[in-house]
């Protein structure tokens, strides 16, 4: 008769467990998906980062090659938005090219800047829609050397 006692506390005890588990699971399962969700962002984020950085790059790569560059030179932009991939992540940013060679004393260097926002995708449940980023590269032009 004891033994059966103990063996229904211990059954009761159990059930119990097992409802303290699910609350605890539905309490932490949203921080750790929020978690996941902001690994992922980031992710998202540096990758957009790498990649227009490269493209301001290539730009001003070819920039310093040209002879006749002017300020705002429309073959730059086409040519560093040739490296920015026509995906949803970069639909927002413009490229800008800042400065040109006007003589190798005064100004040898060119800048080009790739500039815009990231809009977010997984922490809008945050509040936080976007993030104004910016990437300027500046090169010294190979007329001048």
């Amino acid at each position: 008769m004891a033994f059966s006692r103990y063996f229904k506390k211990s059954k009761s005890r159990n059930s119990s467990q097992k409802g303290q588990s699910l609350v605890e699971f539905a309490v932490l399962f949203p921080v750790f998906l929020l978690m996941l969700a902001g690994i992922v962002e980031f992710g998202f984020i540096f990758r957009t980062s790498h990649t227009l950085q490269q493209a301001t790059r290539e730009g001003a790569r070819y920039a310093i090659t040209l002879e006749d560059l002017t300020v705002n030179d429309s073959r730059v932009d086409v040519h560093t938005q040739s490296f920015v991939p026509a995906e949803s992540f970069y639909s927002g940013f413009s490229t800008t090219t800042n400065t040109a060679v006007t003589d190798c004393l005064t100004n040898d260097e060119v800048t080009v800047s790739v500039s815009g926002s990231y809009n977010f995708i997984a922490l809008n449940v945050l509040g936080l829609s976007s993030l104004n980023m910016s990437f300027p590269t500046t090169m010294r032009a190979l007329s001048c050397d």
